[in-house]
Parts: C-alpha cells; structure tokens; sequence
C-alpha cells in the first residue's frame, strides 16, 4: 500500500512539474526539411541533374541553394519572434 501511495505521489508531483512547464512567451517556428538524399544539385521533373537551359526556364525544383534561399526567406519573414 506505501508503495502505491509513493508511485502516486510521484506520479501527481511529475505532471505538476510538466504542466507548468508548457506554458512559454515566445513562439517557436521549426524549419523542417526531408528526403535530401544526395540532391545538393537542382532536379528536373524526371529527378535528373538540371541543365543550363531547363535551369533559365525556371523548371528546376530542389536543390541546396533553393533551400538556403528559402530558409533565409523565413528568417528574415519571422526575424525578432524567435
């Protein structure tokens, strides 16, 4: 019987400590990206390398400097909230 009294006890005193601990002043923003999987370079829509002419077009999608723009893009979009 102590010993379930000690395990809620415990219990109650963890999920006081975590409730508290939810509450926060700022605003936390998450750049999340996926699937990387070796495409430093910009794709085609057939996943290929793009070439100099498909990439003037604007039909490359992907790619390390596409994503370096976009996160500079949300960083200046969301500067002094985080």
């Amino acid at each position: 019987m102590k010993k379930i009294a000690a395990v809620l006890a415990l219990s109650a005193s963890t999920l006081g400590l975590s409730a508290g601990a939810s509450f926060a002043d700022y605003t936390l923003n998450i750049l999340h990206f996926n699937d990387w999987h070796s495409r430093i370079e910009g794709n085609n829509k057939y996943e290929s390398t793009c070439s100099a002419e498909e990439e003037t077009k604007g039909e490359c999608i992907g790619g390390a400097g596409r994503l370096i723009t976009a996160i500079a893009q949300e960083r200046k979009k969301l500067e002094g909230q985080n």
